[in-house]
């Protein structure tokens, strides 16, 4: 990190050197730093220099640095003009810096030492460098150099896969850069806040942030932090599937030479796979073939890969496997090596070899079991993500043509493989046909895909297969159904085409099966995880009808290891925690009092109730959930789109914040606990990943054992839950199923006044 403090310094004056750079008007400070005279000024100039980044701007610096005395200032920029030499260099300013009690330099050395181990992999000691930087910046109350350290904690927390936490950090470096009315900072702020939002899915704020980024860029006349700004906007439109329009904004980065040589090949990379994408292989080409030759460039393999993708497009089998050879026998990264790999399955799919095809499939499929995690901490995951989704959808789709009932099984199994982050199993031995006679259930699944989707019906006798529509036109019927729930709309009169096309084309297939199922067990996919079937427009003798009507449904993440058919469920012990102080902006639940109060009348034992100021996260991990056999929540939820791991439940404020997280819910152990409830807003997630489902609060809790999980699609109102859950539970403490007990709640709400699925529809049940 290139900063230099302001102490006093006898020195002649540089003080408006130093304010334009803090400023970020660099180009004034290096004009008035070469104007003056003095040690000072030099390292002005060489902080301005390696700012900026033009030209041989290291060995310039360096040229400035070389006849100055040793002080902390000037060993700390030379460790950005000399990396070799950089940890060497940081020890020894850290040293003078301590010292001569400069707290100011101390706190510059630091972040430029987390910034460093950031680059060499040692994330645990630049988290504890760059906040240790945060804290000392804080108690002076210098708002640049808090800022600046701010931005380098977020990029730690960043590594470490803490994004919420990491948007916090990048917010504070922005008010601080604000409050101080510092240019040069609240574009950096921004550009930092604008790529989080990118990687964490919120695009439209991202854009806003990038946008004024630029902005402020181009006022100052930051060329290199214009062209990354530019390249995040496109990153951000790739990361939304918006090949076309990511391309121009690819080409106005590439345009000039302001990008570091890394981000130059990142962004000629990611230019060509959107030509690739949108079928201008012509373009894509052009912009891949000047990394043939250049294999010490990062980029290079990346080049082979998409270049073979073009000849796997033109039919071109030979030239695509010489290429892919290629890359195998470059010492290829994990990802490179799994692309390569899918790469091959295609060969030999084109060249009519189902046999090797197969094992090329499996072993890109190996890679990814054992290394999925290492896939998604790529550099260049912006093409991988995407990549990896269509390597599922293809190996299903190669496998549907041959064996629809082994596609099912491959299908199955890959659900949560990205989200478990390499945890995965390889597809399971156990017949679906027994699930399905374990669970006393039929199995109703779905694999949504561009070139035409796929699904399947498990009874214990038999499997059921249909090709179903593509799943752009699924997501589109999807949507507007959703749209009339969430107007209130009552659909059932009217008959509106949309929930009716979703039922007919989506469960009218497997209608002559279905009709001997009472109990459904459903594994959604993509958009559908949205979508609540209970609500679908059943066919009846007198029109239409919620399918709720018909079944009992009950939604898991995947077939495999569903446990036995459910019984009545143990009540007792309970634990409850909700009606939380309001905060930041999560106004107080006005109706969570009497909702707590409504569920401890139907237990058959008083619960543990922590509720109001005491409902803290801490009090969640202290009550040693795991004792309990029921847990209630009664409380906002906050989902992360991008990041579910990150979604949290928002509790009354403590000094360590106020959500407790999907992460910290996940590394609990709930295997004694037999239904977790969480009323809250959108509890069941946001991000649902191809093949492996709704990842979220409710996964989360799935995922640290619990065997039930209520979680809400979407906002629940508040007024109304309270007479929902008396009913779900007076339902429980008569014995009847969790499963049976939701059913019975809604239908309870359509026949008393709320026949409307957006009173009732919310609440979903999930199951393992």
């Amino acid at each position: 990190m290139l900063v230099v403090s302001c102490a006093p310094n006898p020195e002649t004056s540089c003080a408006g050197a130093v304010t334009a750079y803090r400023e970020g008007n660099y180009g004034a400070a290096l004009d008035l730093a070469r104007r003056g005279s003095g040690d000072r000024c030099r390292l002005v100039e060489a902080a301005v220099l390696l700012e900026r980044r033009d030209g041989d701007f290291r060995h310039e610096a360096r040229a400035v640095l070389a006849p100055l005395p040793e002080s902390a200032v000037k060993l700390r920029l030379l460790a950005d003009a000399d990396p070799g030499s950089a940890a060497a260099n940081l020890d020894r300013a850290h040293v003078l810096a301590s010292s001569s009690k400069d707290e100011p330099e101390v706190a510059l050395v630091e972040i430029s030492q987390s910034d460093q181990k950031l680059r060499s992999g040692a994330l645990a000691d630049a988290q504890r460098l760059a906040e240790s930087a945060a804290g000392r910046a804080s108690r002076l109350g210098d708002g640049w150099l808090e800022a600046q350290a701010r931005n380098v904690l977020g990029y730690t927390l960043l590594h470490h896969e803490r994004y919420d936490l990491a948007m916090g950090q990048f917010a504070a470096a922005l008010r601080a850069a604000e409050l101080a009315k510092l240019p040069g900072l609240i574009s950096k702020s921004r550009l930092n806040l604008g790529n989080a939002r990118t990687f964490l899915g919120d695009y439209d704020l991202a854009d806003k942030d990038l946008d004024e980024a630029i902005r402020l860029a181009a006022t100052l006349g930051l060329s290199a932090r214009m062209a990354l700004g530019i390249y995040s906007k496109a990153n951000n439109e790739f990361m939304r599937s918006n090949w076309k329009e990511s391309i121009p904004h690819y080409q106005q980065a590439l345009s000039g030479t302001a990008l570091s040589p890394r981000d130059q090949a990142g962004a000629a990379v990611n230019l060509a796979w959107a030509f690739i994408k949108t079928g201008d292989v012509t373009s894509a080409r052009r912009y891949l073939s000047p990394f043939l030759d250049a294999q010490a460039s990062p980029a290079a393999k990346e080049a082979l890969l998409g270049l073979a993708e073009i000849a796997l497009t033109e039919r071109n089998a030979a030239e695509a496997e010489r290429l892919l050879r290629m890359v195998l026998e470059r010492e290829p990264s994990t990802a490179e090596r799994w692309s390569a790999q899918h790469g091959l399955a295609r060969v030999w799919a084109l060249r009519g070899d189902e046999r090797q095809a197969e094992a090329s499939f499996q072993a890109a499929l190996d890679i990814i079991d054992k290394d999925v995690s290492q896939i998604e901490q790529q550099e260049l995951a912006v093409s991988y993500r995407s990549r990896l989704m269509d390597f599922y959808a293809e190996y299903v789709r190669f496998l549907y043509s041959r064996d629809p009932e082994r596609a099912l099984v491959v299908a199955d199994s890959s659900r949560a493989r990205i989200a478990a982050r390499g945890s995965a199993r390889k597809p399971p031995p156990t017949p679906l046909r027994t699930v399905a006679a374990r669970t006393r259930s039929c199995l109703l699944t779905y694999w949504l895909s561009r070139e035409g989707s796929i699904g399947w019906l498990v009874t214990p006798a038999a499997v059921f297969s249909a090709r179903l529509p593509a799943s752009g036109e699924i997501e589109l019927h999807a949507e507007r159904f959703q749209a009339r729930i969430d107007g209130k709309k009552d659909y059932l009169s009217g008959e509106p085409p949309d929930g009716a096309w979703l039922y007919d084309n989506l469960i009218g297939p497997f209608s002559a099966p279905l009709a001997g199922c009472k109990r459904l067990i459903l594994v959604p996919d993509g958009r559908l995880h949205r979508v609540n079937f209970e609500t679908l427009p059943a066919p009846s003798n007198a029109g239409r009808r919620y399918w709720i009507e018909n079944v009992t449904v009950s939604v898991a993440l995947r077939f495999d290891g569903l446990l036995a058919s459910p019984g009545r469920l143990a009540l007792s012990p309970a634990l409850i925690i909700g009606d939380a102080d309001p905060v930041d902006r999560f106004p107080k639940l006005r109706f969570a009092s009497a909702e707590i109060r409504e569920i401890q009348g139907q237990l058959p034992n008083p619960a543990v109730a922590i509720t109001g100021t005491a409902a803290v996260p801490e009090a969640y991990i202290a009550a040693r959930p795991g004792r309990f056999a029921l847990i209630h929540f009664s409380a906002h939820g906050d989902n992360n789109n991008a990041a579910p791991l990150e979604s949290a439940i928002i509790l009354s404020p403590q000094r360590a914040g106020f959500k407790l997280y999907a992460r910290e819910v996940r590394s609990s152990d709930l295997s004694g606990t037999g239904l977790v409830t969480v009323s809250a807003c959108d509890s069941a997630g946001t991000r649902s990943y191809s093949g492996e489902g709704l990842v979220g609060l409710s996964w989360a809790f799935l995922s640290a054992g619990a065997r039930h999980v209520v979680g809400g699609l979407w906002n629940v109102d508040d007024r109304f839950t309270p007479e929902f859950m008396k009913h779900f539970y007076g339902q429980l403490a008569a014995g009847q199923p969790a499963p049976e007990s939701l059913r019975n709640a809604k239908l309870h709400m359509i026949q008393n006044g709320f026949p409307k699925p957006y009173y009732w529809a919310s609440f979903q049940l999930y199951t393992r």
